[in-house]
């Protein structure tokens, strides 16, 4: 078996370039298949894209299509500063849609008991692309999943929350403000007689949304507090080279501050 790798990239911004256009003393800032959340004006109905430019910041163009409000997508931009910040919509000199990751299709955590035992299929890979702990792309989350499936086979991913299995792999309580939050793969469609493995890669967008009542703390500090995410799945131990349960702690989780809850 390959080595599984558990890799962490919360860098929302991807490939950012900031340039200054000659004669006229404007700054320009591009970025390249880069995260975002799509929303609607309130008046006039435009669609824009939220992103990360020193802060929230808010950018449209006749190059948004395809989308709809509350889709998650990947975009690459190129915007004048001059025109962001505020609550105000800038107009992008160009904007491109290069994946759309639909409403319809983004994850929710289920709010039961799963089916974590190694008798289950293992995850190759697991990795956070971009965790939104300040809330800017209103709680979705990118992960990067990777695994070994035959013939036909694809695969699901489900997210779960058991608050009464809430303890770390050693059956210790965990650290104050922390939760652990069940992944589980799950096989589709048929392998075929003597087909070869091969290794399928899928992004899946979650939304956080409604998981936040699960888990807001009871006292807020006037500064906020990042409530931790530990994700349990099946993977391939890389010390026994056999299916193991996983509790990983990648470091990163959901802000919550008294106006926001």
């Amino acid at each position: 078996m390959k080595k599984t790798f558990l890799y962490l990239c919360v860098v929302a911004v991807l490939a950012v370039v900031f340039s200054s256009c000659l004669g006229d003393n404007e700054s320009t800032t591009s970025a390249t298949k880069t995260f975002t959340v799509i929303k609607k004006s309130d008046s006039g109905g435009v669609l824009y894209a939220v992103i990360y430019i020193n802060g929230r910041a808010y950018i449209t163009g006749e190059g948004l299509t395809g989308v709809s409000a509350e889709d998650a997508a990947l975009i690459s931009y190129k915007v004048n500063l001059n025109y962001v910040g505020g609550s105000n919509i800038a107009q992008a000199d160009y904007i491109t849609v290069n994946e759309v990751y639909p409403k319809g299709s983004q994850k929710s955590v289920e709010r039961h008991a799963m089916d974590t035992t190694v008798n289950n299929s293992p995850f190759k890979s697991v990795a956070i692309e971009v965790a939104d702990q300040n809330m800017l792309f209103s709680n979705r989350w990118l992960f990067q999943f990777s695994a070994e499936v035959k013939g036909d086979q694809n695969f699901d991913v489900i997210f779960s929350y058991n608050k009464d299995d809430q303890k770390d792999k050693d059956g210790k309580e965990l650290p104050a403000n922390t939760a652990i939050v069940d992944v589980v793969l799950v096989k589709t469609g048929v392998a075929g007689d003597g087909a070869a493995p091969k290794t399928v890669e899928k992004p899946v967008v979650v939304n956080f949304t409604d998981f936040r009542g699960a888990i807001t703390p009871t006292i807020i500090p006037s500064e906020g507090v990042i409530v931790k995410l530990w994700f349990r799945y099946i993977y391939i131990n890389p010390s026994t080279k056999v299916k193991d349960v996983n509790y990983w702690n990648p470091g990163v989780g959901l802000g919550f501050w008294n106006e926001t809850n």
